[in-house]
């Protein structure tokens, strides 16, 4: 086996990337590729923004105040149905009663020999 011939290979793939590196050159005018400052935006852009900042406004606020209603509404509904729900407890109380009433006097009616 021959000693270094591993480094004669390893010496040249070495030296070719560092020929490759200073080969390199950079692109022949930068200036051309890049603007050297950034375009200024015209008013018209700034209008437009502003008049979708706006409008967004307008929307929230639209939102905000539906959501204030929705959420009295819901708060009536639901003393509503506490009510109806109160008044229905009390009419099925009431029928259990009733016919329990009704029951009695049938059971009297049933005793009397006609």
């Amino acid at each position: 086996m021959e000693r270094g011939g591993d480094c004669v290979e390893r010496n040249r793939s070495k030296r070719s990337k560092v020929a490759s590196v200073a080969e390199w050159k950079p692109p022949a005018s930068p200036e051309s590729d890049y603007p050297r400052e950034m375009p200024k935006m015209g008013e018209e852009s700034f209008a437009l923004i502003e008049k979708k900042i706006t409008d967004l406004v307008q929307v929230v606020t639209a939102l905000k105040k539906e959501k204030e209603t929705f959420a009295g509404e819901l708060a009536r509904k639901d003393a509503e149905v506490k009510e109806l729900t109160r008044k229905l407890a009390e009419l099925s109380r009431e029928r259990v009663e009733v016919k329990d009433r009704v029951d009695k006097i049938l059971s009297r009616l049933d005793t009397i020999e006609l």
